[in-house]
């Protein structure tokens, strides 16, 4: 669209009905979280909204759609500003992208609610050559505990109502993951199954944690009436013997050998003790 033409373009935003926002950007009043800003011309506001319920495609954006589908609400979809030529409303859509901030790490935007992948204003979708390069830039880079706070602070307070949690329940009964995703899985955890520092912050995560009654009761009935072959005793033989006990204050845990020096310099001490 060249600038001379029909000023029909539009800038819109997605905002989330269960947040409280109550701010200005550019002189725009928001009353509740904005969660995507763009621009387009004839229907392509509700574009999102269809797609999001139509097809099984999956992005934050989408995502959050969805969520707000299943807990009986719609986002509210506004018109900003209207009757523009193209180049203005690419123009103001980045500037509101800038102005409110990404939930992802993009160059000059300021971390905020929305789940635009890009600043704005280049139109179109992002290609994948793009989406690599934007992944390989992200690699290794971690959020500040600032950024790690406002992300909390943001979800906080949102639940699932229990029809929603019903139909999550019953989408996840049905879902598997293809086997190309299994296998990722896998390897995954091998590599981390290899790191003492991850089994260190994943006892941590589980320390003081225990299974309530039904969940041993579920645990004791998958488990019955099941023998473990030969092969699978003389693995486990083979991991208890390259273990060692080791103790801190009232809690005591078997631990693989080459994990022991990660829990020693944590306080950890080598052996079972009288506790």
């Amino acid at each position: 669209m060249l600038d001379n033409e029909i000023k029909e373009c539009y800038v819109y935003v997605y905002c989330d009905p269960r947040r409280i926002y109550r701010q200005k950007h550019l002189g725009f009043q928001f009353e509740f979280e904005p969660f995507y800003i763009g621009c387009g011309i004839n229907n392509r506001i509700r574009d999102h909204l269809m797609e999001a319920i139509s097809t099984q495609k999956s992005s934050t954006k989408l995502d959050r759609i969805r969520e707000l589908l299943f807990d009986g609400f719609n986002p509210i979809i506004i018109k900003i500003s209207e009757s523009m030529i193209r180049s203005e409303a690419l123009n103001l859509e980045r500037q509101f992208v800038r102005e409110i901030g990404t939930l992802y790490i993009i160059k000059n935007v300021p971390f905020g609610p929305l789940t635009n992948l890009m600043e704005g204003g280049r139109g179109g979708s992002i290609s994948e050559e793009t989406k690599l390069k934007m992944s390989q830039a992200k690699l290794g880079k971690e959020f500040t505990q600032e950024h790690k706070d406002a992300i909390s602070r943001a979800r906080l307070g949102t639940h699932h109502k229990p029809e929603s949690i019903a139909k999550i329940k019953a989408y996840m009964a049905t879902f598997t993951h293809s086997e190309e995703t299994k296998q990722k899985i896998s390897e995954a955890n091998k590599l981390a199954s290899k790191n003492p520092e991850t089994w260190l912050r994943r006892s941590k995560g589980r320390l003081g944690k225990k299974h309530t009654e039904e969940s041993k009761l579920k645990m004791s009935l998958a488990s019955s009436g099941k023998t473990q072959s030969d092969e699978t005793k003389q693995k486990l033989s083979k991991i208890v013997s390259n273990t060692k006990w080791i103790r801190k204050e009232n809690v005591k845990k078997r631990v693989r050998e080459n994990e022991i020096q990660a829990y020693l310099a944590d306080g950890w001490i080598i052996g079972r003790g009288w506790v």
